[in-house]
């Protein structure tokens, strides 16, 4: 929310969460929910469905967690939103050829290091930032044995320390 107030970056989200975005004073906002899509400036995006709990900070309803295909002329990729593993992210590279995807890797809450292999493969990609890793003691990720699991599944795992900048 800071980010978006600061820059003016557009805020995507379900019904719910661009209802609650638009109530705390959020302007450049824009409702998609799964199996939609919409062509904005930067290019057209996809909604699909996650698996995951879904609340607003103060316990109510937020929607149906979302993940977030991108199809724009600097190239493609799906940030999968904090999920598990669902056969339905087969559907992302039915839309679109995809050159990285973003995926949570701490397990626990999402998936972890082989069910993120597995989603790799379901979107066909050879390029993964992990994320939703170390942030509690109960998802701390062996960052070395992750990025090898993914090497020997034919993937490069990004793990990236808080502001810090990769090439894909």
């Amino acid at each position: 929310m800071r980010i978006a107030q600061r820059t003016g970056a557009k805020v995507l989200g379900n019904w719910e969460l661009y209802q609650w975005f638009n109530k705390l004073g959020l302007k450049n906002t824009h409702p998609i929910n799964p199996g939609g899509q919409y062509s904005f400036d930067f290019g057209k995006v996809k909604c699909f469905a996650a698996q995951h709990s879904s609340s607003l900070p103060e316990g109510s309803y937020a929607g149906v967690a979302c993940g977030f295909a991108f199809r724009t002329p600097d190239g493609n990729f799906y940030y999968s939103g904090d999920t598990g593993l669902t056969l339905d992210m087969k559907l992302v590279s039915d839309w679109t050829a995809i050159d990285f995807a973003v995926f949570p890797v701490g397990d626990g809450l999402t998936m972890g290091v082989e069910d993120a292999i597995k989603a790799a493969r379901l979107v066909s990609v050879t390029k993964v930032v992990g994320v939703h890793y170390d942030t509690f003691d109960f998802i701390k990720l062996d960052h070395l044995n992750a990025i090898e699991s993914f090497k020997d599944a034919g993937v490069a795992l990004h793990l990236l320390e808080i502001g810090s900048v990769t090439e894909l």
